[in-house]
């Protein structure tokens, strides 16, 4: 569990038809997802294929990146030693994890909880800072997806929301979006640029396209988190540079990170 924090954030709370300030463009968006490196401890990437391990995330906080937590693991059991997070030509390392989950089972694809994860960078980032919607992504919602699809170029897929569901007892949403491996952990954002889940591979009954392959998905955040998403992450990074973070008092988080053993 988090030691004691101190600080405390007034969750931002709007109705959909009211704006806050202009929808983003595609490329403000993207000057906020990063690619996120699996090192072993001699800092030298893992390797698969051929390929380095690597994920995306996105910045929640000029110093917060959030991501899926089974990018935290390489094969069944192994935790990543190291991390860090490219922005363009820039490289942060990665000071500390917190997961909002659970500790894992079996491997890294099942979990007790949520496939959330968040990153604690060495400096502040310059990007796009991502904020929550505040009414969620019911069916046939337009959403895309922003990240780096088998390490490759960073790439937007846009779909649609299929199925609002519960996925081994976490609020999920299922999404018809073309996505590779390295998508995980990029945002799922809906036509205001608003995040509304994290991308995680999700099987689930009912979820299989015609051809057989998955769709994918990810935590419906704010039927999880409720309206206490902005308030529990300024508590646990009063230094994170997330915005409308205020005061100054003790408090306890309603989700409690769990830090990942190194």
């Amino acid at each position: 569990m988090a030691a004691a924090i101190v600080a405390i954030a007034k969750a931002q709370t709007r109705s959909s038809s009211e704006s806050k300030g202009a929808t983003p463009t595609i490329e403000e968006l993207k000057s906020g997802v990063g690619r996120v490196e699996t090192l072993k401890c001699d800092g030298s990437p893992f390797r698969v294929g051929g390929h380095a391990v690597a994920g995306s995330g996105f910045l929640i906080g000029s110093r917060v990146v959030m991501t899926a937590e089974h990018g935290m693991y390489v094969g069944l059991d192994e935790p990543a030693c190291k991390m860090r997070v490219h922005f363009g030509s820039e490289t942060y390392q990665v000071t500390s994890v917190r997961v909002w989950s659970e500790t894992k089972k079996s491997d890294s694809y099942e979990r007790l909880g949520i496939d959330l994860a968040t990153l604690a960078l060495d400096r502040a980032a310059d990007g796009h800072i991502f904020q929550f919607a505040p009414d969620g992504a019911p069916r046939d919602t337009n959403v895309a997806t922003l990240g780096y699809p088998m390490g490759g170029p960073l790439k937007i897929t846009r779909g649609t929301v299929t199925k609002n569901l519960i996925d081994r007892k976490t609020p999920s949403i299922a999404a018809k979006i073309d996505i590779m491996g390295g998508n995980s952990g990029g945002p799922i954002i809906n036509d205001r640029g608003e995040v509304v889940s994290v991308v995680s591979r999700i099987v689930i009954s009912g979820s299989l396209t015609s051809d057989g392959s998955n769709r994918h998905g990810g935590v419906d955040i704010r039927r999880w988190w409720g309206d206490n998403a902005l308030s529990d992450l300024c508590l646990t990074y009063p230094d994170g540079g997330l915005p409308n973070c205020v005061g100054s008092s003790s408090g306890t988080t309603t989700k409690v990170p769990i830090a990942l053993k190194r």
